[in-house]
């Protein structure tokens, strides 16, 4: 009798290993492809959306926002200045950002006589 149980359930295995042969089966190699690339989408998808959705800016990390590599040498007029601000001690140039009507204007010295 202990053969007899063996051998049932030898064959009841193989019916089990028969159905995940013929599932595997099913499957195409271009509908493996597909499921293949629906992952890398959804995890392309969630990278972007991390990174798009993250707080962290460039002066959190410690850098400056605004910092001058060329500096203009004309004068300003003083009727033409509408704020002035000192650059960022972070940055490699030191000097002033102008603010005019038309444009904001990077120089080394901001002369206060001409206040």
């Amino acid at each position: 009798m202990s053969y007899k149980r063996e051998s049932e359930s030898l064959s009841s295995s193989k019916p089990r290993y028969r159905q995940r042969e013929k599932h595997s089966e099913l499957q195409t190699p271009a509908e493996k492809m597909e499921m293949k690339m629906s992952w890398v989408c959804l995890v392309l998808g969630l990278v972007l959306l991390m990174t798009v959705s993250s707080d962290a800016t460039t002066s959190d990390l410690g850098f400056p926002d605004k910092c001058c590599f060329h500096f203009a040498h004309f004068s300003i007029p003083y009727n033409e200045i509408l704020k002035v601000e000192k650059l960022h001690s972070g940055c490699p140039h030191k000097g002033y950002v102008i603010t005019t009507p038309r444009a904001k204007i990077c120089k080394k010295d901001f002369v206060h006589s001409q206040l």
